[in-house]
């Protein structure tokens, strides 16, 4: 078989190079970004004004396309260790595989119900579809149970954590959520107002280009940390 020499003048890289090799899952998950397992997203699912915005972090976890490819929607299993104190290791795992099978189910386009669901849509010009639930919507309906029964057993553990319902995120990836890893800031940490002066920016030196800041001694006392906020399962995830 005669060898194919790349057209390097085509600015398209050749079989073997470094740029046509697709990066491993490792390279990709050891940098610290938001695609990282255990890095805490914004709460996208609750008012920007409502304390659980800054009280509360999202643990997103990305769908697998190895598991079903583009078929069916399937999650990652690799357990992220800042859901440990939340959610255990078992627990995870135990509700990945049930909502991977189970969604596997409800979009095998060889599934005979889907089959049937079809031909009946097609017969009555799916009026039938508005009168009986499709197998399809009958699945789905039974994992978002599925989720609430596991976020009202969490809650009752006293866990905070708390599945996002799928339909919420689209079936793009599997969210829960959360409180924030990073503790929020007591009133005793701010720095009190300064009605008498009690900073005072001295002018800066010659030949200096930053200025200093002086600082009195006296800061008065520190006020007692308050509470951060409680939440519960019913707050902002309403059974439809």
């Amino acid at each position: 078989m005669p060898r194919i020499v790349p057209n390097r003048h085509s600015g398209m890289p050749a079989i073997g190079d470094e740029e046509s090799r697709p990066q491993t899952p490792s390279s990709v998950t050891n940098e610290w970004n938001d695609s990282h397992p255990c890095f805490p997203h914004r709460n996208p699912y609750v008012p920007t004004n409502s304390p659980l915005y800054e009280s509360t972090r999202i643990i997103r976890i990305q769908r697998d396309f190895m598991i079903s490819g583009d078929l069916s929607p399937a999650y990652s299993n690799t357990f992220p260790d800042i859901l440990e104190p939340y959610v255990s290791e078992e627990r995870f795992r135990m509700v990945i595989a049930h909502v991977n099978k189970e969604l596997d189910k409800a979009f095998d386009p060889w599934n005979l119900w889907n089959w049937l669901d079809a031909m009946s849509g097609l017969l009555t010009l799916w009026v039938l579809e508005d009168i009986i639930d499709t197998y399809i919507k009958r699945k789905l309906r039974a994992v978002e149970a599925f989720l609430q029964q596991q976020n009202e057993e969490l809650e009752k553990a006293g866990s905070q954590a708390v599945f996002v319902p799928l339909r919420r995120t689209g079936y793009m990836n599997l969210d829960i959520q959360i409180p924030n890893p990073i503790p929020l800031p007591d009133e005793g940490d701010q720095l009190p107002p300064d009605p008498d002066d009690k900073f005072n920016i001295a002018p800066s030196d010659a030949g200096s280009a930053v200025p200093t800041i002086e600082i009195n001694e006296y800061i008065g006392s520190p006020t007692q940390p308050g509470t951060h906020p409680q939440y519960t399962t019913a707050d902002h995830y309403p059974g439809r």
